[in-house]
């Protein structure tokens, strides 16, 4: 806020807290004394760390044929001199909410044009560790709020398969850019489905790790019970190798979102390992998963039966089995995110007494943008704000809480199942890529968005790991199969994957769209 207050200003934040002019005048006179305190705040800024030790190269994307998905906000490249691993020589996409020292980062958003992060993220710092090269920054639904793929201030992200239609959000250009030669890899931000919709449709493979496994530090998130880190990939042994670099403690940039202590990763070997048939795995069908009452389509529905029957092909035993917690989540998750999110937003990222390391330039940078921005927001992201101010006016915080203690009641329906069989399937999301339709009213357009978390969101409430894999077609295009799996048993959903790539392999873009 601004050193010196005015009168009026004063009594305007005293009224915000329900305090009346009466009984805020006995204290404005301190006001005028408080003001150097804050401002001596400008003194103690501590100089940014510099750019790290990394050639940094941007360019600005002017070839409109070199990104025809319009998946690309910017190409760049990025190395650490010296530095080899098990990414040398790996092109690697990140989405536009994952800071890398010296290139611009906007969630997708007119909020933050022109912030520039003069830090690596974690997992930034530990790709190019690894020898990746950070070669594209990629777009992303505005401020990671909608899982559509249409709501970005630079356009909608276009699906390879059909260019009608979206490749879906929040993390559509980490999808969409892996179809262009040199992005072998792509990191994506879940927050309630946002690795998995674009992942699913657009026929990849994409990993939402087991909350926390993956540090979440240097990453503009929406909810920190919530928020993950994931890799995308066209072939379930690059998710590995990418998961494998990721995961682990964050020692330098600590993560409140991590617990103290975290299993060794070993994902390559497991991959490597993988058998050829899934005759010891136990497949539970999640049956609300499969509700048409939820809106699964009957060609996705169609199509989720045909990859059932190669599951069994390959020796899996499939049975159904019912967490009816399941239907909760959407009533929790709509309960918690908006709040938590304008909570946020208000505060410029700050997790207040979280620990770890602190944003103060994104909070900055988010300020101004409010301030000189806000009319140019998606509506998803004005409805977003909206709703949750008007959440926590309507309930002072209560609302969050009760939503919050509800996440014990899903995780152990989740953990009840898994306790009978290795892992839970069920359509990643209910229905096929949508139309880019540029005429949609707004509201239809967030509601549209919203309605494709049902099968997704949950496990973001409950921190198990979850894969989508493009195992089937529906209406010839991508309809991803969702595996949940045991906290911390990463390694065994991406077995199960690879044992499936091998025997059957994924579905190929028709010829005509590559």
């Amino acid at each position: 806020m601004s050193h010196a207050i005015s009168e009026d200003e004063f009594y305007d934040l005293a009224s915000s807290w329900g305090i009346s002019r009466s009984g805020a005048a006995g204290v404005l006179p301190a006001i005028a004394h408080m003001a150097p305190v804050i401002a001596a705040m400008d003194d103690l800024r501590a100089d940014p760390p510099p750019v790290a030790e990394a050639d940094r190269v941007v360019h600005d994307d002017t070839d409109a044929g070199r990104d025809p998905y319009n998946a690309v906000v910017r190409w760049v490249s990025v190395r650490k001199p010296g530095a080899r691993g098990l990414l040398s020589g790996v092109g690697v996409a990140v989405k536009d909410c994952v800071a890398v020292a010296g290139v611009p980062m906007t969630a997708g958003s007119a909020l933050l044009q022109g912030f520039v992060p003069d830090r690596d993220s974690t997992v930034v710092r530990r790709l190019l560790d690894a020898g990746g090269h950070i070669c594209a920054v990629t777009n992303m639904d505005e401020m990671g709020v909608a899982p559509g793929g249409d709501s970005s201030y630079y356009g909608p992200t276009l699906n390879p398969w059909d260019t009608t239609r979206t490749a879906g959000g929040s993390s559509g250009g980490s999808a969409a850019a892996l179809y262009y030669d040199g992005v072998d890899v792509a990191l994506g931000a879940d927050s309630g489905g946002s690795v998995r919709i674009p992942a699913a449709w657009c026929g990849l493979v994409g990993l939402k790790p087991t909350h926390g496994l993956v540090p979440h530090s240097g990453v503009l998130g929406g909810e920190p019970l919530l928020d993950h880190v994931g890799p995308l990939a066209r072939t379930t042994a690059d998710v590995a190798a990418v998961l494998q670099v990721l995961a682990g403690t964050d020692d330098e940039d600590p993560d409140p979102r991590q617990p103290a202590q975290l299993p060794r990763v070993d994902a390559v070997a497991a991959v490597e390992s993988a058998p050829a048939s899934l005759d010891d795995l136990r497949v539970g069908v999640l049956a609300e998963g499969l509700d048409p009452a939820g809106g699964v389509s009957p060609e996705v529905g169609r199509a989720f039966d045909a990859s059932l029957a190669q599951l069994r092909e390959l020796g899996a035993s499939v049975e159904p089995v019912s967490v009816p917690e399941h239907r909760l989540c959407g009533p929790i998750a709509f309960n918690m995110f908006p709040e938590s999110f304008a909570g946020q937003m208000r505060s410029g990222g700050v997790l207040f007494g979280a620990g770890g390391r602190y944003w103060p330039e994104l909070a900055e940078a988010l300020r101004r943008g409010f301030e000189k921005a806000g009319d140019s927001m998606a509506p998803t992201l004005k409805l977003m704000l909206i709703m949750g101010s008007g959440a926590e006016r309507a309930g002072g915080g209560s609302r969050y809480a009760r939503a919050a203690n509800l996440r014990r009641l899903i995780t152990t329906g989740y953990e009840k199942a898994l306790a009978g069989v290795d892992v839970l399937a069920m359509p990643t999301v209910p229905v096929v890529a949508h139309p880019v339709a540029p005429g949609l009213d707004p509201a239809d357009r967030a509601l549209r968005a919203w309605s494709l978390v049902g099968n997704t969101a949950p496990t973001n409430l409950t921190g198990h790991p979850a894969i989508t894999i493009p195992l089937g077609l529906a209406e010839g295009l991508p309809a991803g199969v969702m595996l949940v799996g045991r906290k911390f048993a990463d390694t065994r959903l991406l077995t199960v994957a690879e044992t499936v790539e091998r025997a059957v392999g994924w579905p190929r873009r028709p010829p005509e769209n590559r």
